[in-house]
């Protein structure tokens, strides 16, 4: 994961507020890809609740031209009779952003 600056992150976990579980696993983190900006929203035990306007406030935080989302693209099981340790939640990609870009901004 890229260096991303601390303001950024706390203006994503506004909008994408960490689940009580957070500390255990899970949350908010952001990565570049190729040309997209992919913030992985996740949480243990179960996927975080997501919104339309959640993904428009992430995709204007980075100034992208377009966003998808991917709904429970992250599946990861944890203990087999209580699942500690598991992560489940959504990946957004925001297409073409032009501000706040992870390992990227001057």
């Amino acid at each position: 994961m890229s260096k991303i600056d601390q303001g950024v992150m706390d203006a994503l976990r506004d909008i994408l507020p960490e689940s009580r579980w957070a500390n255990e696993g899970g949350g908010v983190s952001v990565e570049w890809q190729g040309d997209e900006v992919v913030v992985n929203y996740s949480g243990m035990y179960e996927a975080p609740g997501i919104t339309h306007d959640q993904v428009g406030r992430v995709r204007d935080l980075f100034g992208g031209t377009d966003v998808r989302l991917n709904r429970d693209a992250i599946s990861t099981s944890g203990c087999e009779s209580c699942d500690y340790g598991s992560d489940y939640g959504h990946l957004i990609y925001v297409v073409g952003p032009t501000r706040n870009l992870p390992g990227r901004n001057p």
